[in-house]
């Protein structure tokens, strides 16, 4: 093509713009929506990351609109004053593969991993509290439950971003451990034990932390014992309140009896859709087939040699919520295989064709 001083006001932009290559897609249209549509599905990057992220796509911008005046500059410009020249060399000498493909992988995870240290709270939604999310707080040590190391950690959440509601806990007294028992003294005439919404949230917040029994006091009198069942046979399904805020994972309210029929409610083409919950395995992703061993310690789940696995954050997510799911049926292992057509070795930090520990909680946050 032609160089152009574009400095030259002669010059009309629209008529330039029409001498540059015409580019064709000799695709049909259903062609191209096929080889698009499993990037359909919206997902809300955590609320964590969007700084960063922001400030690169700026970087990355700055630099493809430099770029583009620099190599557009008339051949015959005779002087250059020393900012000028500064901006050149730098052009010169960053390369495009010198760039972050952040948008092509993530190590970003929904699931905390064994070596982390981690306090879960359960979380509801604001128009149904029904609906419950884990949120696991990362932490540098290990620490044990109490009422004001919770209050504290809750006073730290930024529930309107997450478009979440907090756990209600103004009318606990004590929150203390003994052994592998928690134990919650309420105080009298405030709780009901026929108050589902509360108890179903004590017991998700509680079994991340791997408590098998909750003692209910009441002013100090024993009220009543439960169970926390660490494998609850659930289905873990996105959550995402509306595109202002980000994307969760929660268990289903739903049981199952394997974790195959689980695994099948999770896929697109079968999963009830009503907002906000989501399917976290999308259209053009098949399961082929789950193999459990006998002992129930490991399992592989075969993706279809056609499924449409990429190298991003929404796989991530299903792979994520697939190992939890593993994890709710007892399972201590996972290998991923399959998707031979993408040519997949690895999603993120996530390797196929090798056994991976099961995540210990769901939902991972870091806060300041």
């Amino acid at each position: 093509m032609e160089k152009y001083d574009w400095k030259d006001n002669t010059y009309n932009i629209e008529e330039l713009l029409k001498k540059f290559p015409v580019v064709k897609d000799h695709r049909q249209p259903q062609e191209i929506y096929e080889a698009i549509s499993p990037k359909l599905v919206k997902r809300k990057r955590p609320f964590w990351l969007f700084p960063a992220a922001a400030s690169f796509g700026v970087l990355v911008v700055v630099f493809i609109v430099s770029s583009s005046l620099y190599n557009h500059k008339p051949m015959n410009s005779s002087k250059k004053d020393s900012k000028q020249e500064s901006m050149d060399m730098g052009l010169n000498t960053l390369q495009a593969n010198d760039i972050p493909n952040i948008f092509s992988e993530t190590n970003q995870r929904y699931a905390v991993q064994p070596e982390e240290n981690y306090l879960t709270f359960s979380l509801t939604d604001p128009n149904d509290k029904k609906i419950i999310i884990p949120i696991s707080m990362i932490t540098d040590e290990k620490e044990l439950p109490s009422l004001r190391n919770y209050n504290n950690k809750i006073s730290k959440m930024p529930f309107d971003q997450w478009g979440l509601l907090p756990i209600d806990l103004d009318n606990v007294k004590k929150l203390y451990t003994k052994d592998d028992k928690l134990i919650i003294d309420i105080k009298s005439h405030t709780t009901s034990l026929d108050d589902n919404t509360f108890f179903e949230s004590i017991k998700e917040t509680f079994r991340w932390q791997n408590y098998h029994e909750i003692e209910l006091l009441s002013d100090g009198k024993s009220e009543a014992i439960f169970p926390v069942e660490e494998a609850g046979n659930h289905a873990f399904i996105e959550y995402m309140n509306d595109e202002d805020h980000p994307t969760f994972l929660t268990p289903t309210k739903e049981r199952y009896d394997t974790l195959s029929e689980a695994v099948k409610y999770m896929e697109s083409e079968n999963f009830k859709w009503h907002k906000p919950l989501h399917p976290p395995i999308p259209d053009g992703v098949d399961i082929e087939k789950i193999e459990g061993d006998k002992n129930k310690e490991h399992v592989k789940i075969t993706f279809t040699n056609d499924s449409g696995l990429q190298n991003n954050e929404a796989t991530t997510l299903m792979l994520d919520s697939l190992l939890l799911t593993a994890r709710e049926f007892g399972y201590k292992t996972v290998t991923f295989s399959g998707a031979e057509d993408s040519s997949i070795e690895q999603i993120g930090p996530i390797p196929f064709h090798t056994a991976i520990t099961v995540p210990v909680a769901p939902n991972p946050v870091v806060l300041e």
